[in-house]
């Protein structure tokens, strides 16, 4: 939770101004669909201010949990467009999650644009092969792409910096060495 606590307000224009906008276009660049499309309506949505970054965004399903909800970790949404990313750090998919999730995405019919990321330490992939597998390398590159481009100052400098020594003292290292036993692939 608190990974995807950080990850939010990191994703979030809003909150971080140089660090979101270049990380969510980076991010969408990986998903395997439409990826000009994605980048315009990302730019649009950024610009009025119409993108929304949501944390345990609770949806109606069958198999749910005890208040009768799923739960995704982060809903990034726009007019036209969500992405769906599911975090697991230390647990495993269960009860379905990810078809759940899936499901509930593919019944948006406002949504034109529709995708899913499964972020786990070392790029698992999901039940749905919807989701497409992001490692917390691959989220790192994405987050580093404002600052390569744009000075980064204040909080969000100090968001970032703490983060990014968060991962590299805990999942990163975990990513690295599963990386160094398989040969060099993730």
């Amino acid at each position: 939770n608190a990974h995807s606590d950080v990850i939010r307000w990191l994703l979030d224009p809003r909150e971080a101004k140089v660090v979101a906008p270049a990380a969510l276009r980076a991010l969408v660049k990986r998903l395997p669909r439409e990826t000009d499309e994605w980048q315009r309506l990302i730019s649009i949505a950024v610009q009025q201010h119409t993108l929304s970054v949501r944390r345990e965004y609770a949806i109606p399903t069958e198999e749910a949990d005890e208040e009768g909800q799923g739960r995704i970790d982060l809903l990034i949404s726009g007019p036209g467009f969500g992405l769906v990313i599911e975090n697991k750090v230390g647990s495993d998919e269960h009860d379905n999650q990810t078809d759940l999730y899936w499901q509930w995405l593919y019944e948006q019919k406002e949504l034109r644009l529709k995708g899913a990321m499964f972020l786990t330490p070392v790029g698992f992939p999901a039940q749905n092969r919807n989701f497409k597998p992001l490692s917390y390398l691959d989220l790192l590159s994405c987050l580093l792409e404002g600052p390569a481009q744009t000075h980064v100052e204040g909080v969000e400098e100090a968001v970032l910096a703490s983060y990014v020594k968060t991962l590299a003292a805990g999942i990163l290292q975990q990513e690295l060495h599963v990386i160094a036993q398989s040969g060099g692939q993730p």
